[in-house]
């Protein structure tokens, strides 16, 4: 059998020819031609109930059969995979959604070593995105806002009110926070660094291990 070389998602940027491949209503081996349109998207905001984050967005003609369809590059190379469309009415409505490959093969790893997704647990807690003021310069972060009083997070003395500032060296967003929690491979680490109450800056890892994956 032949396949598509793997492309690089995060080497996408918008505007990019998109190909998408599927069987749209029973017609097979059609191909669609667009471009892509937004990356990173969060589609929560569409009415969707299952926390999909990060896809990528494109006008490319994506209907009921092209999901789980490649979704390739002008190269030929596959950057995603379809997955959903938005549409009032059922069909194509120039608002289509791909998996990207890199998270692609961040699923598909996981489940060939373990049979399952491995998720990294720190604690019950929630949290609402802020601005503030970090040495002179604004930048974004995630407030605490409910915390149980258990869990490696709490045990390490963060409490609510606390803002994360960075996940594993980025800065600290919904998006990054949900995909290191739920991909995090066992003996890996998740590092943050925590805004206190004190006004002090404190970095902490958090270790995968089967006592507290998912």
């Amino acid at each position: 059998f032949s396949f598509a070389p793997l492309g690089n998602s995060e080497d996408l940027e918008v505007g990019d020819w998109a190909i998408a491949l599927g069987t749209p209503y029973g017609l097979e081996k059609t191909v669609t031609l667009g471009i892509i349109s937004s990356l990173h998207r969060d589609i929560n905001s569409l009415g969707f109930s299952d926390k999909r984050l990060d896809l990528i967005q494109t006008d490319a003609a994506i209907n009921p059969g092209n999901s789980g369809g490649a979704l390739i590059n002008a190269n030929g190379n596959l950057v995603g995979i379809n997955s959903k469309i938005f549409s009032r009415t059922g069909a194509y409505q120039g608002i289509g959604f791909a998996i990207p490959s890199n998270l692609v093969v961040q699923i598909a790893t996981q489940l060939i070593r373990f049979g399952e997704l491995q998720s990294l647990w720190i604690g019950n807690f929630r949290v609402t995105k802020i601005r503030i003021n970090k040495g002179g310069y604004v930048t974004s972060g995630l407030r605490i806002i409910e915390m149980q009083n258990k869990g490696p997070l709490f045990e390490k003395g963060v409490r609510i009110n606390d803002v994360i500032l960075s996940i594993n060296d980025e800065t600290a967003n919904w998006s990054n926070l949900t995909s290191s929690l739920k991909f995090a491979t066992l003996g890996e680490s998740l590092r943050m660094e925590i805004l206190n109450q004190r006004n002090e800056v404190i970095s902490m890892d958090f270790k995968s291990s089967s006592a507290n994956s998912n």
